[in-house]
């Protein structure tokens, strides 16, 4: 019986022991933050395209996207959720596009795949086209391009061109999640979202704007040449390395980046 006791306590200790190393091990795996993963084995993450600014109160999130493979979807009348035309056309990022009127049409200009379905309006605001020619070239500019056009959506307002900043006079002026697409001197197009982090469809004033994309400049590295506002709010949608801002209202149309 003695025999039997000290076997069943040797066997307990053994038991205890083995436990206790493997909650170690296990511990010392999820904990070591300096351990090196091979980079095939680490996915897109959102970190690499997300800075703080103005000291923590917003965050920018942006991807660059391809003009190549860049498409825009119009969503005027379908008024589908973003996500589910993120699905349906397989993209990589997507971000929405501009603003529409209460009838379901776009507020000025609007080309699709070589298609035009809502021609250029004269507009104080709306002043900005963000266009893609037929070989590949993005421009944001005041003007409508003369050349064949592939994409083109006019929005607004600008906020740089030629690499000056330009005055925003807003009469009304709130904060709001923004949607901002811009263009670099090499002819990159990038799309970059702007909010609070602690409310996603909150984000900076119109006139903070100015502010924050000189910020976006220093800590990014990447020098803007030209840049337009895009819908915003609660009528906006970004979706990026695995990081998603959704909407609350239907988006008028969708920029799919493959």
């Amino acid at each position: 019986m003695r025999k039997v006791t000290i076997m069943a306590i040797i066997s307990l200790i053994l038991l205890l022991s083995t436990s206790l190393m493997g909650t170690t091990l296990l511990n010392s795996v999820v904990e070591d933050t300096d351990v090196e993963v091979p980079e095939d084995v680490l996915g897109d993450s959102v970190d690499e395209y997300t800075i703080e600014l103005a000291n923590g109160r917003y965050k920018a999130s942006w991807f660059e996207a391809d003009p190549t493979t860049l498409s825009l979807i119009a969503n005027f009348s379908q008024k589908d959720q973003a996500g589910k035309i993120f699905s349906k056309y397989e993209c990589s990022n997507a971000i929405n596009a501009g603003f529409y009127d209460t009838d379901d049409t776009p507020l000025g200009l609007f080309i699709s795949d070589g298609t035009t379905l809502e021609g250029f309006r004269e507009n104080k605001i709306m002043n900005g086209i963000l266009s893609i020619n037929s070989v590949d070239i993005p421009r944001i500019s005041p003007d409508v391009p003369r050349d064949p056009l592939k994409i083109a959506v006019q929005t607004g307002p600008l906020l740089i061109h030629n690499a000056s900043f330009i005055t925003l006079n807003t009469s009304t002026d709130k904060h709001s999640r923004r949607m901002i697409a811009f263009t670099t001197g090499e002819n990159r197009l990038y799309f970059v979202a702007l909010y609070s982090p602690t409310s996603t469809f909150r984000g900076p004033l119109m006139v903070e704007l100015h502010d924050l994309l000189v910020e976006f400049e220093d800590v990014s590295g990447i020098a803007i040449a030209d840049a337009v506002n895009l819908d915003g709010g609660s009528a906006s949608y970004f979706n990026s390395n695995g990081f998603a801002l959704s909407e609350i209202s239907p988006i008028g149309a969708l920029f799919c980046n493959k």
